[in-house]
């Protein structure tokens, strides 16, 4: 099978969730056959993209066509307008799914005249969801921005229905889109390999430093200020997030690591503090995969079926340092919710599982 996939921006390094996402279907559609990948190599939108990464998909297999970036015409304009004007003012709500910033970003008859000599397209983000394909057409929908943006869901779901598959990544997205009657919704997940790794009662924040990160962040370290950590109790903050301890008893900047399981190797313990933005956490996935005993804020696992929680939840912050006592003393406990990861990910976020399913989706719509 020969198949097209539109990531807006270079996947590479693999540094944030959504690039973990584009390596994870360009993985699939590359076992699955022939693969062309469609991107812009500037702004509106493209972005990372340099020779050596080329050549890194390149010699992956893939071949690579960059959006020209020559015609200065119309569309380009307004879109490069639109985008300065709402980021100057910093007015991100006005980013719904078809600002002119993004919905511009990919000329409609330079994408559809690649998707001719292909089985199959697919496109990341909803944003294009309207581009017109000459095969059937899959979208990875990373997020809704009609739950955050003022633009509302209809023009949404009037592009999001010309699509003969959509994969979410949020099971909580998966049943909004069904509830608006579009039936050809398949939830797929992040998905890690499964680790094992020795017991140990040191605690983990990992996140970069974006601003629901901080405002998590400020939501302990505010507590933390006047109730210091139970004795015993430290707390190891990895990624960028590190850099917003501001002097605090008891957490200890780890900065940026190389190896994502690092986190969780040294700690057995992971805190998940996080509960703005949209779809989901690949953080509290790789808490899961790694068998990690995890503390959630409530609305920090969104995304993920909550039917039997493979995680302890707290409503206060209150609650989460009484928990993370008894869990980081009790040894028994700890090992009871390590065992709650492992079957939670076995049941609901297992690789080969997750792969299995999405091919079968696939093939089901391009069966050549």
């Amino acid at each position: 099978m020969k198949s097209l996939t539109l990531i807006p921006y270079c996947p590479y390094p693999v540094d944030s969730g959504a690039k973990s996402i584009f390596v994870k279907h360009l993985d699939f559609l590359k076992g699955m056959g022939e693969c062309h990948v469609a991107s812009a190599r500037k702004r509106p939108v493209g972005t990372g993209w340099n020779n050596m990464y080329i050549n890194r998909l390149e010699k992956r297999g893939f071949t690579v066509s960059l959006r020209d970036e020559g015609k200065f015409t119309i569309k380009y304009i307004i879109a490069m307008m639109y985008g300065s004007l709402f980021k100057g003012f910093h007015m991100e709500k006005a980013f719904g799914h078809s600002n002119l910033y993004h919905r511009y970003a990919f000329p409609e008859d330079w994408w559809y005249s690649q998707t001719k000599s292909v089985n199959l397209a697919e496109i990341h983000y909803s944003y294009w969801a309207h581009l017109p394909c000459s095969c059937p057409k899959v979208i990875v929908v990373h997020d809704l921005w009609s739950d955050i943006m003022w633009e509302g869901d209809s023009k949404e779901t009037r592009d999001l229905n010309t699509a003969d598959l959509l994969v979410t990544l949020s099971y909580t997205d998966c049943l909004k889109l069904v509830e608006r009657g579009i039936n050809n919704v398949h939830w797929s997940p992040p998905c890690l390999e499964e680790k094992t790794f020795p017991d140990s009662k040191k605690v983990a924040i990992v996140g970069s430093e974006n601003r629901h990160n901080r405002e998590g962040m400020y939501w302990l370290t505010k507590h933390l200020r006047s109730n210091p950590l139970p004795s015993g109790v430290q707390i190891h903050c990895y990624g960028g997030i590190s850099r917003h301890i501001k002097g605090d008893v008891g957490l200890f900047p780890e900065g940026k690591y190389a190896d994502s399981s690092k986190p969780y190797a040294e700690c057995g313990i992971v805190l998940m503090l996080t509960v703005g933005g949209t779809g989901i956490q690949i953080k509290g996935i790789e808490a899961l995969a790694n068998g990690r005993a995890v503390i959630a804020r409530k609305g920090a696992m969104r995304g993920l079926p909550d039917h039997e929680k493979g995680w302890c939840e707290v409503d206060t912050v209150e609650e989460m340092v009484e928990l993370l006592e008894r869990v980081s003393k009790d040894q028994q406990f700890r090992h009871k919710l390590m065992d709650r990861a492992r079957s939670y990910y076995r049941k609901y976020l297992e690789k080969n599982n997750i792969l299995n399913e999405l091919h079968e989706k696939y093939r089901r719509i391009c069966p050549s």
